[in-house]
């Protein structure tokens, strides 16, 4: 019996370049003319519902990760999309990764290992400078290097919300949060909790509806 290979339409069409990626114009224009005038942003921001496109633009933008690493540009990356799981190996080099646990096992083959052992192993597949394991309703487990000390160390911030209402948008919501506070340069663990704050709010309303500030700002201490 010959045996027939199937290959989900997604990523049997995904665009290989800007000029085969349809309906994000504007975005497209944005960043094709950010790169030709080599004006930069700090991050990049990837956010929408299901089929927009965010896993198939990050895949491009990760093709110029090199020539970002030149510019300083600050890259974040969180692969998963909606129920589909991403491959976290392809973001080597950046700046904060933020994986899922189960992307991060998947991506290190590596199922029964402690979160210490898990996250180090991302930490080595992809070379990043900080890794958060996103961990659900048990809140986000961060590995960072303390360059003051040349040593690595490990820090578990549990979950903000104890009531969700909508986990939808949750992980949208950590990677904007944490991603805006990596680019303006503050340490991990603040960041992380910017992201984790961030992700709270947003579970506790229903709807995968974006932040305002405003929402944000009023739950930080002050």
């Amino acid at each position: 019996m010959e045996k027939t290979t199937h290959k989900i339409l997604a990523l049997k069409y995904r665009p290989k370049n800007f000029k085969e990626l349809i309906g994000q114009d504007i975005m497209v224009e944005t960043i094709t003319n950010s790169i030709k005038l080599n004006k930069l942003p700090n991050a990049y921001l990837l956010t929408g519902i299901r089929g927009v496109g965010k896993t198939t633009t990050a895949r491009l933008i990760a093709k110029a990760i090199n020539a970002g690493r030149e510019q300083n540009i600050v890259i974040v990356a969180d692969s998963q999309s909606s129920s589909q799981l991403g491959d976290i190996g392809r973001f080597v080099g950046v700046t904060l990764i933020t994986p899922t646990e189960r992307e991060a096992r998947l991506a290190v083959k590596d199922k029964h290992g402690g979160l210490v052992k898990v996250a180090k192993e991302v930490q080595s597949l992809v070379n990043s400078k900080d890794v958060v394991l996103t961990l659900g309703s048990e809140g986000v487990f961060l590995r960072t290097k303390r360059l003051e000390f040349d040593m690595w160390q490990d820090d578990r911030i549990p979950a903000l919300n104890r009531a969700p209402k909508d986990v939808a948008g949750a992980g949208d919501a950590f990677l904007v949060g944490s991603a805006l506070a990596t680019a303006i340069g503050v340490t991990v663990w603040e960041a992380a909790y910017v992201g984790s704050m961030a992700a709270a709010c947003q579970v506790g309303r229903v709807g995968n509806i974006p932040l305002r500030v405003k929402e944000l700002t009023d739950q930080l201490p002050h």
